[in-house]
């Protein structure tokens, strides 16, 4: 068995017999995409409270 991790799919795993099973990620894309663009308004703001707020998502994204 192999397993392949990608962005798109989030994971495809193929067994010796050549039977292959695609994970989809398009929801975990799409709140990548969504943390990605909220932590770049906040960055541009600058405020103390926006600092915190990505301090906090920051610890969400890294478990």
């Amino acid at each position: 068995m192999g397993i392949d991790l990608g962005i798109n799919f989030l994971a495809v795993a193929s067994t010796t017999d050549k039977k292959c099973k695609f994970f989809a990620g398009g929801e975990i894309k799409n709140k990548r995409n969504i943390s990605k663009n909220m932590g770049a308004r906040l960055q541009s703001k600058g405020t103390l409270s926006a600092k915190r707020m990505i301090k906090h998502l920051a610890k969400k994204r890294n478990f």
